[in-house]
């Protein structure tokens, strides 16, 4: 029996507009709102980021428009991240492996 992807991969909103300690403390924020509260208000910070666990190395990169597209976006990658094999993950999202 396979691994799910989720136990080598973990899904982040990554931004391009904010910089530094303040953009960390931002995301944080906002992505802790998303996943705890289910307030998705901030959480349109810019792309979702699919990185390697153990090696940091990024898989996948996804471009996401308003908020609540942010916010479907997000919830199905971590869906498919929790549900699918790594394998599967990878070739369903046309990712790199990593």
């Amino acid at each position: 029996m396979s691994d799910v992807a989720g136990d080598q991969l973990e899904a982040f909103i990554n931004s391009s507009a904010h910089r530094g300690l303040g953009h960390s403390f931002r995301w944080l924020s906002a992505y802790t709102k998303a996943f705890f509260l289910g307030d998705f208000s901030g959480a349109a910070l810019g792309t979702i980021v699919v990185m390697c666990k153990a090696t940091g190395e990024e898989v996948l990169r996804v471009s996401s428009g308003t908020r609540d597209e942010t916010a479907d976006l997000l919830m199905c990658i971590e869906q498919d991240l929790a549900q699918l094999t790594l394998s599967d993950f990878l070739a369903e999202w046309n990712a790199t492996t990593p």
